[in-house]
């Protein structure tokens, strides 16, 4: 059956609990949405946990390895 929900990624530098209150929302249908993804500029983020305890894929980026910072925000 095709899902009406819209597919939300959730970008994280830390503990994540804007994602947490997103996450809860979700899943007690204040949001009609799912999250699918959440991703963090830092790899021993918490919030990924949360996220990881909640079924969401995860994934980390170590911002560190980019060569430029043209372009990227303040983290």
């Amino acid at each position: 059956m095709f899902s009406t929900k819209a597919k939300l990624g959730i970008l994280i530098s830390g503990r994540g609990s804007n994602m947490e209150a997103i996450i809860k929302a979700t899943q007690t249908n204040q949001l009609d949405a799912d999250v699918s993804v959440v991703i963090s500029s830092r790899p021993n983020a918490k919030g990924l946990e949360i996220a990881k305890n909640a079924g969401i894929t995860t994934f980390p980026l170590n911002i560190s390895s980019f060569q430029s910072k043209i372009g990227r925000a303040h983290v």
